[in-house]
């Protein structure tokens, strides 16, 4: 019913309504749209909204991975953090946090899928706090891209009028 991090009180609602689309996203919540619409809109209000939403955004994704008793749904709830890491960057206050706990996750996870994520969390962090955040949320292929940590074909029109595609991550 209300933000984790004290300093958002005044965001409550919109939190409680991120905290519904992790749930819808991760099965824990039930839904009619599929589970890409609901990442979709979470990623959009995010990076429409202020700095202090998106890292509570990242604590309800911690404290949703640390311990959850079905595996499908921590993995889906890793899949959401590489969506999150892979649009915009945490708090400069949360960075370090944020790193410890995927650390963390890497070394005290014995399940394969969720390992793998978590280092491509890892991986991706430092890009995204370099760069800062994306202009436009990840298209539906890059997303699934991502679930299957594949690089993402990229099509570009050349001067002469053909296609080369590049494989990008």
């Amino acid at each position: 019913k209300k933000a984790l991090l004290k300093q958002n009180r005044e965001l409550d609602e919109q939190a409680v309504q991120c905290f519904k689309n992790i749930m819808s996203y991760m099965g824990d919540r039930k839904s009619s749209k599929p589970q890409l619409a609901h990442a979709k809109k979470l990623l959009t209000n995010l990076m429409g909204s202020a700095g202090s939403l998106r890292d509570e955004a990242y604590m309800q994704l911690c404290k949703q991975t640390t311990q959850n008793p079905r595996v499908v749904s921590t993995i889906k709830g890793w899949e959401l953090m590489l969506f999150c890491i892979a649009t915009f960057p945490p708090s400069k206050h949360l960075k370090a946090f944020l790193m410890e706990y995927i650390k963390k996750a890497i070394k005290d996870n014995a399940q394969e899928k969720i390992t793998a994520l978590a280092e491509m969390c890892l991986k991706q962090l430092p890009k995204i706090v370099l760069m800062g955040q994306r202009r436009q949320v990840p298209a539906k292929l890059e997303m699934e891209c991502l679930i299957d940590m594949k690089p993402v074909p990229i099509r570009v029109l050349c001067c002469n009028g053909s296609f080369k595609t590049f494989m990008v991550d």
